[in-house]
């Protein structure tokens, strides 16, 4: 009967490890602002999201009817940075960011006034309406590249709730842990060496389970076909599940 009971709280053990140790992960990770940036600093997301803007933006060159140097330089490497950075920080903390999308259309309508004066162009009410609407659109569409608002707020509202959950989490886990190890050692105090014995299989087991699992995600689970929203984003999320 002790031995059976012993047995049963090594399995108990080696679950409450696995968790904790999952916790750790997720916390350090996921949950950790600072690995995210230094994720998108390693894959270099910035140039990569950079691309992906101007392709957007060069299927509205077409129907514009305007030239190609009207969009150059809306926007500098250095604010495209700033935005996304703000971005992260902003779906940890309040789920506000600081988008400088103005600036884009600015310059935009900066660049598109030019053209007309240089091009001898004048424009009606009607036409200005429109070209006030597509400068919003070419806005819209930096915004929505760089910060995602509806998987942000939902992003930021799945953080700010595991961070109030995993403390409380994390502390029961420990104590039942801790409290699992003394029961063992309670249960087999005129042999300690049988209780060693049952801590060395809870520590084994968990190993064993964790050792598993990285090789069947290593192997048999492919990430690399996945596609989240458009190519830029899909290679950040796949390089921060490698990098987990």
């Amino acid at each position: 009967m002790k031995k059976i009971i012993s047995y049963i709280l090594s399995l108990i053990s080696a679950i409450l490890l696995i968790i904790s140790i999952f916790i750790g992960i997720v916390s350090s990770t996921i949950l950790n602002p600072n690995f995210l940036l230094d994720v998108i600093e390693e894959n270099d997301y910035y140039t990569l999201l950079d691309t992906n803007i101007k392709s957007e933006i060069e299927g509205y060159t077409k129907q514009s009817g305007f030239d190609q140097e009207v969009f150059e330089n809306l926007y500098s490497k250095e604010q495209l940075k700033e935005d996304i950075d703000s971005t992260i920080i902003g779906m940890y903390s309040n789920g506000k960011t600081e988008i400088n999308a103005k600036s884009v259309e600015e310059n935009l309508r900066k660049n598109i006034e030019e053209f007309l004066v240089d091009n001898g162009i004048t424009l009606d009410k009607k036409e200005q309406k429109q070209i006030d609407d597509y400068i919003g659109k070419i806005g819209n569409i930096y915004t929505i590249e760089v910060s995602h608002p509806v998987y942000l707020d939902s992003a930021n509202k799945a953080i700010i709730t595991a961070n109030k959950i995993i403390p409380k989490v994390s502390k029961i886990i420990y104590i039942s842990f801790a409290v699992s190890i003394i029961l063992i050692l309670a249960i087999n105090i005129k042999d300690l060496k049988e209780a060693f014995i049952h801590i060395a299989i809870s520590l084994l087991t968990s190993a064993i389970f964790i050792g598993g699992a990285i090789i069947i995600l290593n192997y048999k689970v492919n990430i690399n076909h996945i596609l989240i929203l458009n190519s830029s984003f899909t290679l950040l999320v796949i390089s921060i599940i490698k990098k987990i």
